[in-house]
């Protein structure tokens, strides 16, 4: 009895207490600020190298051959960036050209709410971020809303800024085309950044 005694006061007074304390330092840790930061930067890195390429395009051809760019390249970069960059890159509009770049549900109701607060006259960039989770996977999305450069109205602008060749060139490549009328400034679409953060949810205290 006494023996039996002993090992109880061995276990509740040193071995318990070991594992309350590592349970206790596995906690949940929020690094929403770490993931905004780096979907951050993979945007800037992505819009960066787009808009160049884009821009090299107008300076040397006009804008056939931007977009003839936009027509033949832009996806095959969002792809290759999303591999280099490790993430998951998806630029989407309520008024689309490329069918690709359709919205699904969820990214049609943010698409509404940016368009609200541009219509509300708030400052852009207008910024969307949310932990989700896919058959037990957690995503981080950022969601980042894409404004009209000036020099993008020769291929998105009122029908007499644009070209009779390049109508041309949008009808051959979009039939369904909704992505003209705009003005410097407005709201066009947005750029979705996602990458799994289910091995990031848990810290390890020291």
């Amino acid at each position: 009895m006494i023996k039996s005694n002993y090992f109880k006061i061995i276990f509740v007074s040193v071995i318990f207490p070991v594992i309350f304390i590592a349970a206790a330092s596995v906690q949940p840790v929020n690094r929403s600020d770490e993931h905004k930061a780096r979907a951050q930067e993979a945007a800037q890195s992505f819009m960066g190298e787009l808009q160049g390429i884009l821009l090299n395009e107008l300076r040397e051809g006009g804008p056939v051959q931007a977009l003839s760019v936009c027509a033949d390249t832009a996806q095959l970069l969002t792809q290759a960036a999303a591999g280099e960059l490790g993430v998951s890159l998806k630029r989407v509009s309520g008024r689309i050209r490329n069918p690709e770049n359709a919205p699904d549900e969820y990214e049609r109701k943010i698409l509404e709410k940016f368009s609200k607060m541009h219509n509300e006259g708030k400052e852009p960039p207008f910024i969307h971020t949310e932990e989700r989770t896919f058959n037990g996977e957690k995503e981080f999305w950022y969601i980042q809303s894409i404004h009209l450069q000036a020099q993008c109205v020769g291929c998105h602008g009122s029908e007499d800024q644009i070209a009779g060749n390049v109508r041309k060139l949008l009808r051959d490549h979009y039939p369904g085309d909704e992505a003209t009328g705009y003005k410097p400034g407005d709201f066009r679409g947005a750029l979705r950044v996602s990458f799994s953060i289910t091995n990031n949810c848990f810290l390890i205290n020291e």
